[in-house]
């Protein structure tokens, strides 16, 4: 009896799904994308009124919510990664999957979007422009503003979703640290996590200079979770009166300071519940999803610009629409060839 009990909890871990060749990655991942474009597009008209998600859950709008899926599972992925690659050939595969597609995006966006929108005059001669163009192509940090773009818009942001992508390749060195010292094993990880965890509550990593802003302290646990469940992954068993009992507990305290730590440990099982568990008959076999996140925020502004009435369900939807199909161009033209890089580069 004992043995086919543990036999069908075997069966039910992430580990034995993982070996299968079907998953719902790509899917989560486009879902994600178009969620942020449907967050954002009520910050963006300057609507002052909540998306559904955030009169939902009080504490998060949809735009954050899909993040937080992007690092759960980016976190998985990665530490899977880092597992079946040498160093050099770890770095090159991050590099190429994020730097290329980013900054096809960032010279379009100075180029062509600000070139023919600016009302500046002298839009070349402004620093702005090539600040905008360094710091957002090497991800040292983030500009948002190009002159004379956007400015009559309640937010005049250029490309406000790249924010999170400098705390993406923060996380990747951070995790590659981690795999450098071994620390990527069951046991030796826990224990990271809880000197890491003990280092933010007593502010003790400030005195090495590192990021402690508020995104950092957001996105890092999310990531870090997702890097958790690769590597316990022979031990998380995914079961539907599971994840109703995190449910209930959301429910149950939503209006409390509790609701946080219900929500982030529920999202995370929820990502893999969803990723592994239902057998979905349609999944897309070209991932635009990050040439959707990327180009999601500007084709929002755009649709701004050309349509100043419409509402932000109108221009979520008008943008979804533009947005898929840059992110097909993107994953076509310059991901998917970048990507096939790899294979001819022999280190």
């Amino acid at each position: 009896m004992f043995d086919v009990l543990k036999e069908t909890v075997e069966l039910n871990t992430i580990d034995s799904y993982s070996q299968q060749s079907n998953n719902n990655f790509t899917i989560i991942r486009l879902i994600a994308a178009l969620l942020v474009i449907y967050g954002h597009s009520y910050p963006i008209l300057g609507s002052g009124h909540p998306d559904l998600i955030l009169q939902l859950l009080k504490s998060r709008f949809a735009g954050a919510v899909a993040v937080d899926v992007f690092f759960v599972i980016s976190g998985f992925l990665i530490c899977a990664s880092w597992e079946r690659n040498s160093f050099s050939q770890f770095v090159i595969a991050r590099a190429l999957r994020i730097y290329p597609a980013l900054i096809v995006c960032v010279l379009l966006s100075v180029f062509v979007l600000g070139f023919l929108l600016t009302t500046e005059s002298s839009y070349f001669s402004r620093p702005e422009v090539w600040e905008y163009l360094k710091y957002n192509v090497s991800l040292l940090t983030n500009k948002y503003y190009l002159p004379g773009v956007f400015e009559t818009h309640p937010d005049k942001a250029v490309n406000g979703s790249i924010w999170s992508l400098p705390y993406e390749i923060r996380l990747y060195a951070c995790l590659a640290l981690l795999g450098v010292l071994s620390l990527l094993k069951p046991g030796r990880y826990l224990l990271a996590c809880v000197a890491i965890g003990l280092a933010y509550s007593f502010d003790l990593l400030s005195y090495v200079h590192f990021p402690m802003d508020k995104s950092w302290k957001n996105l890092a646990p999310f990531f870090m979770a997702g890097a958790f469940c690769w590597i316990y992954r022979k031990s998380i068993v995914l079961s539907a009166p599971i994840l109703a009992l995190m449910i209930i507990g959301c429910i149950a305290f939503c209006k409390t300071d509790k609701f946080i730590y219900f929500y982030f440990i529920t999202l995370v099982y929820a990502t893999f519940y969803l990723v592994y568990i239902p057998q979905l008959k349609w999944s897309p076999k070209k991932d635009v999803s990050y040439g959707v996140y990327l180009y999601g925020w500007p084709v929002q502004q755009l649709v701004l610009h050309f349509v100043p009435g419409c509402t932000p369900e109108l221009n979520a939807v008008l943008s979804v629409i533009f947005a898929l199909i840059l992110g097909y161009l993107s994953w076509e033209f310059v991901e998917s060839p970048a990507l096939a890089l790899r294979k001819k580069i022999k280190l």
